[in-house]
Order: structure tokens, then C-alpha cells, then sequence
């Protein structure tokens, strides 16, 4: 317990952040065994403080990432608006054709040429979420020799795209649904196969309406929330002639019913 209380002290004081140092080191700082010690990582990890990343050692747990609701923000705006300090590790840079689905998502011919673009995005040294973006290379000419050419693990992609091109990210269709970790993205997002990712899914117009871009961002479930400002739609006007019980129109003279306080 006194292991365990020192711990969480550093973790809320933020003296201890991403991933803890290593089981002997901890075992050596606090002069105990490594039952002690692993008794101590469990509570800990019991009370949600810290969580144990398959064969790589036990990490603090944050705050799960969310975006502001119906704010359209780069990765880096958000790490930067909470304090948190984003890293990328760059997966792939090319081209492929547009298929069918895509040419109707992004008004482009089939078999256009998409620019591809694929990052492994960080949070203080964790892996947060997996991104990837097909542009359309028609609408943003030169895109993929300029990606080529700077350095993507600094880059935020939609200040990039207006400071280069004037093309401005101005909203965004977005839905988010669960799917089970793949093996490829559960070794990059650093959890087990088969554990629930959210995966959101985006079109993104620029400010004339335009699509540019399609987009797939895969969050492990325990980091990432997503929030949303929703407006009941108004109720359709009752009906100006009811139906009676026996289903048939009743008069159009008679006056309707109210709806009896129906909510």
C-alpha cells in the first residue's frame, strides 16, 4: 500500500506520465519483491490509474481523448488544447486508384488517383489513434510530391493544406462506430487483437461544399470519447382531419383533438 500511495501521489502530482519505468527499476527504487511490487501495480490498476500494455510494461492512464462537439480539429490542435504533447510515427506516403464507393463520396472519376497518407498519431509517448486520409489528388494539385518532400511526423495536415493550397477544412460528415482490433492495428495501437476500437469515419468539405478528402481514425475504446451537441427536430404538425375508430375520415368541420400532453 505505501508503494501504491507514492505511485499515485507522482501520477496526480504529473511527476509520473506515459510509461512507468520498468519492474526492476521500480522493484530496486522501493527496495521490495516483485510480488510487492505487482500487488501495488494491480491496485493501481484496479482504481483506473494505470493499465498494463501487452509485453511492453504498465502505462498511466489519461483522460480519453475528446473533441470539442461539433468542432472540426486537427490531431494536434486537440493534443495542444489539453496540454499533451503529440508525436507521429509516419506509415505510409503514395497513391491509389478511386474506387467506385470513393468516387461517389468524393465527386472524382473512378479510378482517379487518391493520395494516401497513413499515421500512427501519439499522446505524451502512447499510442492514441491510428489515422488514415485518401485525398483527392485532382483537387490538390502536386499533393503527394509535397508530402514527399516535408517532414509528416511535425506536420499538421490541415494547416498544411491551407497554408499551401487555400483549401480550408471547413466541416466534416463523421460517424464513429466499434470494430474489433485487427492484428496490424492492435500491434500499432499497442493493445490485443480482437479489443474494441472506435473507428470514425469522415468526408471533409472544404468551405464551398467541396470533398477532399476521406478519412479513418481508429482509437482504442479506453482512449477516446466522443461528444456531440444534439437538437430535437420539431414535431410534425398533427394531422387537420383524424381518423376515426373504425378508420375511417371523420368531417373536416369537426375540430381535432389535442395530443393530451403527449411528449
Amino acid at each position: 500500500m505505501q508503494v501504491a500511495t507514492v505511485l499515485a501521489g507522482q501520477i496526480e502530482q504529473g511527476q509520473l506520465t506515459g510509461r512507468l519505468p520498468t519492474e526492476r527499476d521500480l522493484c530496486d527504487r522501493f527496495t521490495v519483491s516483485r510480488v510487492t511490487l505487482r500487488r501495488a501495480l494491480s491496485t493501481l490498476a484496479e482504481s483506473g490509474q494505470i493499465r498494463a500494455s501487452w509485453g511492453r510494461g504498465w502505462y498511466v492512464v489519461r483522460e480519453p481523448l475528446s473533441e470539442p462537439p461539433n468542432a472540426l480539429l486537427s490531431f494536434s490542435e486537440l493534443a495542444q488544447g489539453r496540454g499533451l504533447v503529440p508525436s507521429t510515427r509516419l506509415l505510409k506516403v503514395g497513391s491509389v486508384p478511386a474506387s467506385l464507393d470513393e468516387a461517389g463520396l468524393l465527386h472524382v472519376a473512378p479510378g482517379s488517383r487518391l493520395v494516401v497518407l497513413e499515421r500512427l498519431r501519439y499522446l505524451d509517448a502512447v499510442p492514441a489513434v491510428l489515422q488514415r486520409s485518401h485525398l483527392a489528388a485532382s483537387r490538390i494539385e502536386g499533393l503527394e510530391e509535397a508530402l514527399s518532400a516535408v517532414d509528416l511526423t511535425e506536420l499538421s495536415l490541415y494547416r498544411f493544406l491551407e497554408e499551401r493550397w487555400g483549401l480550408v477544412a471547413a466541416r466534416a460528415d463523421y460517424v464513429v462506430e466499434a470494430r474489433p482490433a485487427s492484428e496490424t492495428d492492435a500491434e500499432l495501437l499497442d493493445v490485443a487483437p480482437g479489443s474494441p476500437l472506435l473507428q470514425a469515419t469522415q468526408i471533409t468539405f472544404d468551405h464551398e461544399g467541396n470533398p477532399f478528402e476521406r478519412h479513418w481514425s481508429s482509437y482504442p475504446g479506453d482512449r477516446y470519447r466522443f461528444e456531440a451537441s444534439l437538437v430535437r427536430p420539431p414535431r410534425s404538425p398533427v394531422p387537420a382531419t383524424p381518423t376515426g375508430a373504425a378508420g375511417l375520415s371523420l368531417p373536416a368541420t369537426r375540430a381535432p383533438q389535442g395530443d393530451g400532453g403527449e411528449r
